[in-house]
């Protein structure tokens, strides 16, 4: 059996049992995007869906750095990851959303004791063609909250297309 690698620089010396692939169609879709000093996330308010501007990865062209939502483009099973710390003293409650009502997972920076950290949780989940992903803000204690480094990110991938 051999194996796929999805790259667009697949460059191999000898036959390792890879095969290379160029087209979309045949790649798995993936992303990674970020906040960052240059593309900060400000002025958040309750219910506002993030959107991580600087995307690093987005093979299959799904994230739509636009709307900060995944288009899932193949059925299947997929694994979605969310970090959050945001800068200053207010902290960030913010969940995965899957369509406009289903949480999945909830990141919460306030460690409830006064001090903002590092949060960060995983999604794994079924989805139909077209389905999407986003995040969004829960609490109202996070307005005016800025996210405006790298380790406040978004990235998710295919993990099993269904048969």
């Amino acid at each position: 059996m051999k194996l796929r690698w999805f790259s667009n620089n697949c460059v191999h010396g000898e036959d390792v049992g890879v095969d290379c692939f160029y087209s979309s169609s045949n790649s798995n879709p993936a992303f990674y995007a970020e906040a960052s000093s240059s593309y900060p996330i400000s002025s958040i308010s309750a219910n506002q869906t993030l959107i991580f501007r600087r995307v690093i990865y987005n093979e299959g062209g799904h994230y739509n750095s636009g709307s900060g939502k995944f288009t899932a483009a193949i059925p299947g099973t997929y694994v979605f990851h969310l970090g959050l710390k945001p800068s200053g003293n207010v902290p960030v409650k913010a969940h995965i959303m899957r369509y406009t009502n289903d949480r999945l997972a909830v990141v919460d920076s306030d460690d409830g004791h006064g001090y903002v950290h590092f949060a960060s949780n995983m999604a794994i989940l079924k989805l139909s063609k077209n389905q999407i992903v986003f995040v969004q803000v829960d609490n109202p204690q996070s307005s005016g909250a800025t996210l405006n480094n790298e380790l406040n990110f978004f990235s998710g991938f295919l993990l099993h297309r269904d048969l």
